[in-house]
């Protein structure tokens, strides 16, 4: 199906910091490492990040000392204007010292693009077999290096969780980094995105009704495009892997069920 809205319709001309920031190069082959991803930022002057990198010392200690051998991944959000906005060095070394990987990463001009939207990037690194996106808040209790080979989501695209108010819970999700994946999120964002200044569609929302939906606790839950995120990134990647690219996967308390082209079947026992 179409992520256009209008047939003539085109993305604006892209400057020369993210259109480079956009090219996503696939794996010369099988990938066998996996990695947690965190995003901090925006990255400004007033710093008001920096509180947020004890947090992420505290997961990767965390994740060590429960066994991990995985990599982290830190993607540090720039806004659209300040691309040239850094760290302070010592915070930077802070990171590396611990063993954390960063990345730089633009705000796009996409229309709709927000905070939560920068946890796209993940999708371009092809390097890893799977990733596990955290927020800055989650501290792990155990080991959650089975949840990348876990049988039914290991090779599933996207596997999620859902919320008490949204369809998904972005404080937790999976994914199969995939270069054609990264591009049409970001193509469903430019052309399905909310424009500034024009009212979000509760109806067809990201380009499709939404039916009625279940919440974290089994409630089955209103039709539209109204509930908390829907117009964010909970609702965009919702969307995207239920009704484009008709792969989606969530896990309940009791089961885990996966959307294909149509009804939901349940994993497992």
């Amino acid at each position: 199906k179409s992520l256009q809205s209008h047939a003539k319709e085109r993305p604006p001309a892209r400057s020369q910091v993210w259109d480079k920031s956009f090219r996503c190069i696939p794996a010369p082959r099988n990938a066998t490492r996996y990695a947690y991803a965190v995003v901090l930022g925006p990255i400004s002057e007033e710093r008001k990040y920096h509180k947020w990198l004890y947090p992420i010392l505290a997961l990767r200690t965390a994740l060590k000392k429960r066994g991990s051998a995985a990599d982290l991944l830190v993607f540090l959000a720039l806004e659209e204007g300040k691309e040239d906005r850094r760290m302070l060095p010592d915070e930077e070394q802070l990171l590396t010292n611990a063993g954390v990987r960063t990345r730089y990463v633009p705000k796009p001009r996409i229309r709709g693009f927000h905070m939560g939207h920068y946890k796209l990037w993940a999708w371009q690194h092809t390097e890893y077999a799977r990733i596990q996106i955290l927020d800055a808040d989650v501290l792990p209790l155990v080991d959650m290096d089975a949840l990348f080979h876990l049988p039914g989501l290991a090779e599933a695209p996207f596997v999620g969780c859902p919320g008490k108010d949204s369809v998904l819970n972005a404080g937790w999700f999976s994914l199969k980094p995939d270069c054609e994946a990264f591009k049409r999120l970001t193509d469903l964002l430019w052309y399905r995105g909310q424009r500034k200044g024009h009212p979000w569609d509760m109806e067809k929302g990201w380009g499709m009704p939404m039916p009625p939906w279940l919440n974290a606790r089994g409630r089955r839950m209103a039709t539209g495009w109204n509930f908390f995120d829907s117009r964010g990134n909970q609702g965009h990647m919702y969307a995207y892997f239920r009704f484009f690219a008709r792969d989606l996967t969530l896990v309940y308390g009791d089961r885990v069920l996966r959307w294909g082209g149509g009804a939901p079947r349940r994993l497992g026992p």
